[in-house]
């Protein structure tokens, strides 16, 4: 069993041949030598594929067209101003606000002035106000005497 341990390993395979023993690249990835073959291709998705991609350059050709068609719109209205042609149009004047509050600020108003008042009355304040002291109930007569079981 020592004896196997003492002998030097062979870590080259065997059975290969001697091209392919020369040493390696340890940086390079490893491919196979089999060729790749691509994958068949379904004709009805390649053929969308061609017409999206028509579609899509016809519609960039059009924006590009519109656009060089707004530039010269666009410099031509320039031109004009720079010439005078077509003073800007003036705009009206403002009319100031009218002075005071409107009908909804008003109500706006009297909404939180109510609500301020709804808050006292429940608070007890207001309460107090509006009601009026009453005297106290006197009790009956024969309640006060301890006559209760009157008997005629």
């Amino acid at each position: 069993m020592s004896d196997a341990i003492d002998q030097p390993v062979d870590t080259q395979p065997r059975d290969l041949p001697a091209a392919d023993t020369q040493p390696q690249d340890a940086s390079r990835q490893v491919t196979s030598k089999i060729p790749k073959t691509q994958p068949a291709k379904n004709p009805k998705c390649v053929a969308a594929g061609e017409a999206v991609a028509e579609r899509t350059r016809e519609a960039r050709e059009a924006q590009k067209k519109a656009a060089a068609e707004a530039a010269v719109i666009i410099e031509n209205d320039r031109q004009k101003r720079v010439a005078g042609e077509a003073p800007p149009a003036e705009t009206p004047p403002v009319e100031a606000p009218p002075a005071g509050f409107t009908t909804n600020q008003w109500l706006a108003v009297a909404s939180f002035g109510v609500s301020l008042l709804g808050i006292f009355y429940k608070h007890g304040d207001i309460k107090k106000m509006f009601t009026t002291e009453r005297p106290p109930k006197t009790p009956p007569l024969h309640a006060l005497h301890g006559l209760n079981n009157l008997t005629c």
